[in-house]
């Protein structure tokens, strides 16, 4: 056997024989990420996670309802996808390197998606994942946090204008034909008005309209008014262990106007209308059921098309109509009448306030009367509405 001879620059002939190779650094055994099927539901991924972990069943259940349901449901749809990811690009979705969650995260921003549509994503991620080797998180890892910070400053959010319908517009139409008389109105008629003038006046979002429950003791009308409650079981977005959203309470026109054109935009007498209406028809005790047979309850897209429908006839062709400007528009009359935060009518600015929702006031002639409603306050001074 001839050695070869390799010299190092100013170091020692090392002599490796031919017919056999160097040593090679001992390398740590490849192991094929396992292969994983979608979960059904994370909240079931959260429970088997916290049990292997060691914590009693009774633990581990209460732990997985931390989320609310409409978090659980969106999780579910993400961690779908990035599980489904994970099976094409041959990485395990529980213990994905940094680089690998990258990747995943890189995906979605070349598809267009915005940047807190990307972080919800990584939540849901987080969810599951067992964490890297450097003790970091998919939520607290520094790579994957300049990962994101650097698609929002090429993604910026997008602004949107505030909307180009009048509430004023949308009121002048419930108080004619066919919302008015309300005792020749169609039944789908007086429930779309009475659904809008109770989200115009009360600024609540569609999950608590649709929570609203003629069970005794959530709905009293009082000499001044209507008293609402949703029903016991619904959890507000904005409710936490140390904020509760106060009651709905609805004055009647009445007592904010002399004028009798006025009533016809007086949500009180448009729910008294309306309850008289739907009494023989209910199977349920929510408020807002379908106008027709089998009069079964209104879901929550439905809630939010009926409001977008009246919307849309009083917007710009092609803008597009969302339910939710009706609470935006409420809350700023509210707020632009002189109201202080903590006192506005829906808890909106309270626990959870988003600036970005206070949209800009309108110089419409808006009836005086109901913006007052709106405002909760009988003794504001309207000077040029």
């Amino acid at each position: 056997m001839v050695p070869t001879h390799h010299r190092n620059a100013g170091g020692p002939t090392i002599q490796i024989p031919t017919g056999r190779q160097a040593p090679l650094p001992t390398e740590r055994p490849h192991n094929p990420p396992r292969h994983h099927e979608p979960p059904s539901s994370c909240v079931e991924t959260l429970r088997l996670s916290l049990q292997t972990a060691g914590f009693p069943p009774e633990v581990a259940d209460i732990a997985v309802d931390a989320r609310r349901q409409s978090t659980v449901k969106t999780y579910d749809s993400r961690l779908h996808r990035y599980y489904v990811w994970a099976g094409d690009n041959a990485a395990d979705p529980v213990e994905a390197s940094v680089d690998q969650v990258a990747a995943f995260l890189l995906e979605l921003f070349r598809e267009g998606k915005q940047i807190s549509t990307i972080r919800n994503y990584r939540s849901a991620i987080a969810a599951v994942h067992s964490g890297f080797s450097d003790g970091s998180s998919v939520g607290t890892n520094p790579v994957l946090r300049q990962v994101l910070r650097g698609m929002f400053h090429r993604r910026p959010p997008r602004r949107r204008l505030a909307p180009s319908w009048a509430l004023h517009e949308v009121l002048t139409t419930l108080a004619g034909s066919p919302y008015e008389p309300l005792h020749n109105a169609p039944l789908d008629k007086l429930t779309h008005k009475t659904l809008f003038l109770i989200a115009a006046a009360s600024a609540r979002r569609r999950s608590c309209l649709h929570a609203l429950t003629l069970q005794r003791g959530f709905t009293r009308f009082e000499p001044g008014g209507v008293r609402l409650l949703p029903d016991p079981h619904f959890l507000p977005k904005n409710q936490s262990v140390t904020f509760t959203p106060n009651e709905i309470f609805l004055p009647s026109l009445s007592q904010a106007s002399s004028i009798a054109e006025d009533k016809r935009w007086c949500p009180v007498r448009a729910l008294k209308w309306y309850i008289e209406r739907t009494k023989q028809l209910r199977t349920s005790d929510r408020l807002f059921i379908l106008p027709r047979s089998p009069y079964t309850p209104a879901s929550k897209d439905t809630i939010s098309r009926w409001m977008a429908d009246l919307i849309r006839a009083h917007t710009q062709p092609g803008e597009p109509v969302r339910a939710h400007d009706v609470r935006g528009h409420a809350t700023s009359r509210a707020w632009f009448r002189g109201v202080p935060l903590e006192d506005s009518i829906c808890d909106k600015f309270r626990g959870h306030m988003r600036s970005k929702e206070i949209i800009s006031i309108e110089t419409n002639p808006t009836p005086r009367a109901f913006v007052q409603i709106c405002c909760n306050v009988v003794d504001i001074t309207f000077e040029w509405w």
